[in-house]
């Protein structure tokens, strides 16, 4: 690979690396359409990069999903969203099944573990300016009495990824 190829490389993967996890695959789908070599060199890449960061920080998926371990906001209201179970925990916060009591239909709303910041403020905008139909729709986004930022998208059901 020359140098030229690498800097290209580089660039991508440092922009899917701006991206939530769960939106890289398809920006790598989107900015590599038509080139395989490239697609595959980004995603090791990105494979590399998830097993080597943040496993000290992660909670498993579904550890405490029970509803009397999941913390405080089962049934809390934010909003117009109204908690119903934990969908899962990582190192940046948890994703909440919701309800959006204005529309009567089902949201997951993610919390950042921290107070809102800039990467969370990054991934709501990254996500908005995303249209393709396998990528979740943004609904919303703002910031909890905690002080904690939250994003609120459409809910899709199916298998979770994290143990497939």
């Amino acid at each position: 690979m020359n140098d030229e190829s690498w800097e290209k490389v580089e660039a991508l993967f440092q922009a899917a690396l701006e991206l939530a996890p769960e939106l890289r695959a398809a920006f790598v789908d989107q900015v590599c359409e038509g080139n395989p070599e490239l697609q595959h060199q980004l995603e090791e890449l990105l494979v590399a990069d998830a097993q080597a960061s943040n496993f000290l920080e992660s909670v498993p998926i579904g550890e405490d999903s029970n509803p009397q371990t999941a913390g405080p906001l089962i049934d809390e209201q934010i909003g117009p969203y109204r908690i119903v179970s934990l969908l899962g925990a990582g190192g940046m916060g948890k994703v909440f099944r919701a309800l959006d009591t204005r529309l009567d239909r089902p949201v997951a709303i993610k919390f950042s573990s921290e107070h809102f910041n800039k990467r969370f403020e990054q991934e709501a905008r990254a996500i908005s300016s995303l249209n393709h139909p396998h990528i979740c729709t943004l609904y919303d986004v703002g910031v909890a009495p905690s002080g904690s930022g939250y994003i609120v998208t459409e809910l899709v059901e199916g298998q979770n990824l994290g143990l497939a």
